[in-house]
């Protein structure tokens, strides 16, 4: 199974071509515009949840068939929750930090809400976007909550690299400039699962000035077997 996030900024309907390359079966996209649900539905099995965020844009979180969205669990401004049925069933979270005058928390501390309020139910938990945070020791002290709770980054377990470590992998360029590079995007996955591959998208072919988004996506291939019987 193939999860992924990207904080498509531009539109998604504009870069519905992109969508489809990342092969994804769910996904979470920041900075889609109102509306986008009927639009993402109207592609053959495809299903979306919508909600309200900043700037006449939302988060979304998108599955593809075989995988369905069988409900959507109560959440922040900041995050949807959905339960995700198919070949495996888990929880997938979307996430977008918005800066603190939109939702009154700052980056971390709305991480830090969703964290704290993820269900103990025995249901394995995804939870993917864009944290807007990579070094600082909220964001480290939420990564050591996510551990708490057996979830860890997908991108660094894969490759062995710490959290306070300069990753190799940027996932978004400030203001649409190469050398502002952050690592600030995340799929955080149970433990246990086996993941066979994470990507990062790169700089040329999102983010160059007139690109699609300052973000790139990235996606992580997991094991089914390892969800069904994880």
């Amino acid at each position: 199974m193939r999860l992924g996030t990207w904080n498509c900024q531009t539109g998604l309907a504009a870069n519905w071509e992109a969508i489809e390359a990342l092969n994804a079966d769910v996904l979470a996209i920041q900075e889609c515009e109102p509306g986008i649900r009927a639009q993402v539905e109207s592609h053959d099995g495809w299903a979306c949840e919508f909600q309200p965020g900043r700037w006449h844009k939302g988060l979304a979180v998108l599955a593809r068939s075989p995988y369905e969205i069988e409900a959507r669990e109560p959440a922040e401004p900041f995050c949807i929750s959905t339960a995700i049925s198919g070949p495996a069933r888990f929880r997938f979270v979307g996430f977008w930090a918005m800066t603190e005058k939109d939702v009154g928390y700052t980056y971390t501390r709305q991480a830090t809400r969703v964290i704290d309020q993820l269900p103990d139910d025995g249901v394995p938990t995804v939870l993917a976007g864009d944290f807007n945070a990579s070094k600082s020791q909220g964001h480290l002290r939420n990564v050591q909550r996510l551990a708490a709770r057996g979830l860890v980054s997908a991108y660094h377990a894969h490759h062995c690299v710490d959290h306070s470590a300069v990753e190799a992998d940027p996932t978004s360029y400030y203001l649409w400039q190469e050398s502002r590079r952050y690592h600030m995007d995340f799929v955080f996955v149970p433990a246990e699962w086996r993941i066979h591959a994470v990507e990062v998208g790169g700089f040329k072919d999102y983010s160059r000035p007139g690109g699609m988004s300052d973000h790139v996506p990235i996606v992580v291939d997991v094991s089914e077997e390892a969800i069904a019987h994880g």
